[in-house]
């Protein structure tokens, strides 16, 4: 055989073996290179989720080779299409919960993956409050990772108050209901609306309503009615009431029922027109100090002339659950890991001026003044024996949130009476989950 021959019969074989080395490589020892994981999070249009996930996603995939696939939805759309994904057996990789009956009901269910390992590595551990890992076990295992701790305020352009000579409730003793409407009647006065109300999200409606509800029944009354132990008819016609009472004080805007929280509701506030607005501690990071306003937070007002008999704030945890159908478990805990790192867990805060759930004090001075304000009068509540109290609508089985939701909405909107609203309530929950024992 000739020479020529023998060195073209090497170097195809060299380029056959270098090939198949070359796949083998790529298939056995790069596989993470391929893979796409599918991240649902119902925070579509608030201020910094955008750039924090995008950054937060790049980093990993520079890191890890892993790709991780970001879909942002409005809140009402959102569970909405998890539940139908999650019913369908196509979920995202994983997903944002606010745990409460949801988490049974996913671990019913077989839903979701459990991290219990995840909870038992050291950073975990040393990072997750045992109240937060209290709320995210169910049966005796971890279906959730923690990430930032939601509660429920009334937003107060201090610019405002001070105008008026109106004094600003302190955050722990707060204000009594009728200060609360004479703060109200001096705004009106003035041709300013005292509350920007979200009539077109039916999910903000719940937080005043929530509110209304333990000012008047304490705050175990829906726990106790949900056990069973009484009944949700009394408590929810003497709230109902009081929001029927309240609409009828005129102390919303123009055209508040058909008004979006973000597009409709904090553009009034922020630019004068209205004092106040009741939302959740994300409305930190979606408002913006000016020449004529600057963001205060109060807590919601009480029904008795003491208001220290009370104290108790409502809030939850926004936290990750992994579909138990992913077929990219270890890469998903991966990503948990890697976004629950100081350095991002401080970027979150930068960014989205949202309070954290995880232990993070080195980056305490991050928190923009109101929202340190708020971490400080949770911090002394719980202190004094008051914990966080759950959302209602977060503790009730779905059909029962569901309607108390509507009923909520059919009295804010006066579409029903407080007493048809309360007994639909109870019938539905008696239907749920059983007559009163």
């Amino acid at each position: 055989m000739q020479r020529k021959y023998i060195y073209a019969i090497v170097a195809i074989v060299i380029i056959v073996i270098a090939a198949v080395s070359a796949w083998y490589v790529y298939e056995n020892h790069s596989t993470t290179s391929k893979v796409t994981l599918t991240f649902w999070l119902p925070f579509a249009g608030e201020s910094g989720e955008d750039e924090f996930w995008g950054n937060a996603t790049q980093a990993f995939y520079n890191s890890t080779g892993v790709t991780v696939q970001v879909s942002e939805y409005s809140g009402d759309n959102y569970f909405t299409k998890l539940a139908t994904a999650l019913g369908s057996g196509a979920p995202p990789d994983f997903f944002v919960t606010y745990g409460g009956a949801d988490g049974t009901t996913f671990v019913t269910d077989n839903s979701v993956a459990d991290l219990s390992a995840l909870y038992n590595t050291t950073w975990a551990e040393a990072q997750i409050p045992a109240a937060a890992k209290a709320s995210e076990t169910v049966n005796g295992a971890q279906w959730a990772i923690p990430y930032e701790l939601d509660s429920d305020w009334l937003y107060i352009n201090t610019a405002l108050f001070n105008e008026y000579n109106i004094t600003i409730p302190n955050m722990t003793s707060g204000w009594t209901w009728d200060q609360f409407q004479a703060a109200c009647n001096t705004f009106k006065a003035n041709g300013i609306y005292p509350v920007a109300m979200s009539g077109a999200n039916t999910w903000a409606l719940t937080f005043p309503e929530e509110y209304i509800f333990e000012r008047l029944n304490g705050p175990t009354a829906f726990a106790d009615a949900l056990a069973r132990t009484t009944n949700f008819t009394t408590p929810y016609n003497a709230t109902d009431t009081a929001i029927q009472q309240w609409v009828n004080a005129n102390d919303f805007q123009n055209g508040w029922t058909t008004a979006d929280y973000a597009a409709d509701a904090l553009p009034l506030f922020q630019n004068g027109q209205a004092a106040m607005w009741i939302q959740g501690t994300w409305g930190v990071g979606m408002t913006y100090d000016t020449a004529n306003f600057t963001l205060g937070a109060v807590p919601w007002p009480y029904y008795t002339s003491n208001p220290s008999a009370n104290g108790y704030i409502f809030g939850e945890y926004t936290s990750f659950a992994v579909a138990n159908a992913t077929k990219h478990l270890s890469q998903a805990e991966n990503f948990l890991t890697f976004i629950s790192q100081p350095l991002w867990l401080s970027e979150y805060v930068n960014l989205t001026e949202n309070p954290v759930a995880q232990v993070q004090t080195q980056y305490a001075a991050a928190y923009p003044p109101t929202l340190q304000a708020i971490e400080t009068a949770i911090s002394n509540a719980e202190a004094s024996g008051k914990p966080l109290l759950t959302r209602p609508g977060t503790l009730a089985p779905d059909a029962l949130a569901d309607a108390c939701d509507t009923q909520n909405l059919l009295v804010f909107t006066g579409q029903t009476t407080p007493w048809i609203a309360a007994t639909t309530i109870e019938a539905t929950a008696v239907d749920v989950i059983g007559p009163v024992t």
